[in-house]
């Protein structure tokens, strides 16, 4: 398992509690999926964001 990959999941889940985080094996590679949900105050509505990262040097995936 690539090392920056499960660095970057470790500072994740330590600054932001709600998510969750894995690291997938897929057919190009490993790749980081953070999943949380963000509601920037009481009477908005909320938001499930999911980023895809393969690493250093690529630019992550983000769906909102």
């Amino acid at each position: 398992m690539c090392h920056h990959l499960q660095r970057q999941l470790n500072a994740l889940q330590k600054r932001y509690h709600d998510g969750k985080g894995r690291i997938l094996k897929g057919k190009t590679g490993l790749k980081l999926e953070w999943r949380q949900v963000l509601q920037p105050s009481r009477l908005s509505r909320e938001y499930l964001i999911l980023v895809k990262w393969a690493g250093l040097g690529c630019i992550p995936e983000v769906e909102v």
